[in-house]
C-alpha cells in the first residue's frame, strides 16, 4: 500500500504483492505521471504487506506517522512556551501581531515571532503536515496582503505553492527567512532618506544635551518614531548603538575639559553627563586606554 501526499490531498494506492524492483518502478511511474500531468511534486510512503483488510486502518495511520517523522526534524532541544495548546485561534492571532510589527518597522521582532511559531510546530510534531503547510501558506499570504510593502504577486503565489508542496517544515522556514530578508531590506530602502534625517536630528540633540539624562526612549520621542526602529536606523548609519555613541561623545567632551580646565575630575564627570564617578572612570579607561588622571598628566600632546 502506498500513501501519497499531494497538497492539499492524500491518496492511497493498493498494490498486489510484487518484487521490490517492480514496486520501485511503479512508484517512479506515479511520480513521473503527477509531475507531467499536474506539475505537482509528490511524496510517497510505502508500507509492508497488509495480510488482511482489517489491518488497512492501522497501516494507514502508521504511514501518517512516517510522513510526520519525515516532515518534522523533531529537535527536542527546543522549548516552546508560546503555544501551549493546538488552538488555531491562538495561532491565527499571531498573524495580526506579525503584520503589526512589520508596519511599525520592527521587522526583526516580526521575524523572531515567526521563528518561535516554527519552533512550536517542530517541538510538538503532532500537526498533520498538510494542516501545517496550509497554516503557513495562509500566514505567508496574510503578511504579503496586509503589510505596507509592495510584493510581486506572481512571486508570492510561487512561494505559497512551494509551501504547500514542501516535503519538510525546514524548507517552509527557509521561505519565511527569505521573506523577512526582503522585508528588512525594503524597509531600509523605503525609509533611507528619511532615516538619515532622523539620525541627524538625534545626533544634534545629543550634542546639545549630552550633559543631561539621555535614553533611547527620550531620543525617539524627540523625533517621534518607534524606539526600536530608531535604534536600528542609528546602528546602521553610525556603526554603533546609541548608548555607545553617547558614551563616546561624553568622553570626548571630558577629554577637552581635562586639557582645558582646572575643574576636578569628579566635577568634569558630572559636567559631561555621568552620574557615577566610578562608572565615568571605568568608561574613560575603556575608550581612551588610560585613567582620566593619567590623561590629564600627559599634557597637551595627548
Amino acid at each position: 500500500m502506498f500513501n501519497l501526499f499531494l497538497a492539499p490531498a492524500q491518496l492511497l494506492f493498493f498494490n498486489e504483492p510484487l518484487p521490490k524492483r517492480e514496486i520501485e518502478e511503479r512508484k517512479n511511474n506515479l511520480t513521473t505521471y503527477f509531475s507531467e500531468q499536474f506539475q505537482q511534486k509528490i511524496t510517497l510512503f510505502d508500507s509492508g504487506p497488509v495480510p488482511h483488510h482489517s489491518g488497512v486502518y492501522g497501516t494507514y495511520h502508521d504511514l501518517l506517522r512516517t510522513s510526520q517523522r519525515s516532515f518534522y526534524q523533531q529537535n527536542k532541544g527546543k522549548i516552546c512556551q508560546l503555544l501551549p495548546g493546538d488552538h488555531y485561534i491562538v495561532k491565527k492571532a499571531l498573524f495580526e501581531k506579525t503584520v503589526s510589527y512589520v508596519n511599525q518597522y520592527e521587522s526583526k521582532k516580526a521575524h523572531a515571532l515567526v521563528k518561535t511559531v516554527f519552533d512550536c510546530f517542530e517541538t510538538n510534531g503532532r500537526e498533520e503536515p498538510t494542516n501545517a503547510k496550509f497554516y503557513f501558506a495562509t500566514f505567508y499570504q496574510t503578511i504579503i496582503d496586509q503589510c505596507s510593502i509592495a510584493f510581486d504577486a506572481e512571486h508570492g503565489a510561487n512561494q505559497i505553492g512551494k509551501i504547500l508542496e514542501a516535503p519538510s517544515l525546514q524548507l517552509i522556514a527557509d521561505i519565511f527567512d527569505a521573506l523577512f530578508r526582503y522585508i528588512h531590506d525594503a524597509l531600509l530602502q523605503i525609509n533611507g532618506s528619511q532615516s538619515n534625517d532622523y539620525v541627524r536630528q538625534v545626533k544634534s540633540y545629543i550634542f546639545a544635551h549630552f550633559h543631561q539624562e539621555l535614553s533611547l526612549e527620550r531620543l525617539a520621542k524627540e523625533v517621534n518614531i518607534n524606539p526600536n526602529y530608531l535604534s536600528e536606523l542609528f546602528s546602521t548609519s553610525e556603526g554603533m548603538g546609541i548608548t555607545k555613541y553617547i558614551k563616546s561623545y561624553r568622553i570626548k567632551q571630558a577629554q577637552k575639559r581635562l586639557k582645558n580646565s582646572n575643574c576636578s575630575i569628579r566635577t568634569i564627570s558630572k559636567q559631561v553627563g555621568f552620574n557615577h564617578y566610578s562608572y565615568f572612570c571605568k568608561t574613560f579607561r575603556e575608550i581612551v586606554g588610560m585613567t582620566p588622571d593619567a590623561y590629564r598628566k600627559r599634557g597637551p600632546s595627548c
